[in-house]
């Protein structure tokens, strides 16, 4: 009765009840990973080892699982190792999240802190769609081409700001020095690319609903205070 009761729980969880009766040869490959997925769920082991096990399954199935996944931990206490290149299913599935690259640890943190406070800029590109530009810090601001901006901790020097897509203020300006040159569609949200004089594209996430497309005149700003990274360690990180 246990085994009927725990096979039966996980197939239903992983939408594979009905392929309880075929054979591997019969299986899709997305069919063959939620398999591979149930066997292991079905033991209830005190640790879980999990590597890309989404990547088969189509885009709605895949948001599905995950939120199963999530349940599943918080009814196991388990531990789960989960390696993933896909940064909405480590932000959205994790309790920490390690940034790993060239065999190096990178950062290790809480979701929402390797979001807002990256250790670097690979970090910062690994875990969202982000901006950079080059300026100058002196305390609590720096100097850019967006002009004077606010940081969101003491610098010095030559610094590499990041800049979040969403994070980026713009308004409508016959006499603006930005140009947006083109737009992603996204449903609710669209992401503007925008030239600025010097020629570098910045991307800004807005509601789709602002009716801004290719030739528009903008004029741009951050929207608070930017992280400032060192020059010479944004180089570095880049190498790695």
């Amino acid at each position: 009765p246990e085994i009927a009761r725990r096979v039966t729980e996980v197939a239903a969880a992983l939408s594979i009840a009905h392929l309880l009766d075929r054979w591997p040869r019969q299986l899709s490959g997305g069919e063959r990973q939620r398999v591979a997925l149930a066997r292991a769920i079905v033991r209830e082991p005190e640790a879980f080892l999990m590597d890309e096990p989404l990547s088969n399954l189509d885009a709605a199935l895949r948001l599905e699982m995950r939120g199963e996944l999530k349940k599943l931990h918080e009814r196991l206490k388990a531990t789960f190792v989960y390696v993933t290149h896909d940064q909405a299913e480590a932000l959205s599935l994790a309790d920490e999240v390690g940034i790993l690259a060239a065999g190096r640890l990178l950062q290790l943190a809480a979701p929402d802190v390797l979001y807002h406070w990256p250790a670097s800029p690979a970090v910062a590109t690994a875990v969202g769609d982000a901006n950079f530009l080059d300026g100058t810090a002196q305390g609590l601001t720096a100097t850019c081409e967006l002009g004077t901006v606010p940081l969101a901790q003491p610098s010095e020097g030559p610094v590499r700001l990041l800049l979040r897509p969403e994070a980026v203020r713009l308004e409508v300006d016959a006499a603006g020095s930005a140009r947006v040159v083109g737009r992603e569609f996204l449903g609710p949200d669209q992401v503007l690319h925008v030239r600025l004089p010097s020629g570098a594209i910045l991307r800004v996430r807005l509601p789709a609903d602002q009716p801004l497309g290719p030739g528009a005149q903008v004029a741009v700003w951050p929207r608070g205070p930017l992280l400032a990274f060192p020059r010479s360690a944004a180089d570095e990180a880049e190498r790695i």
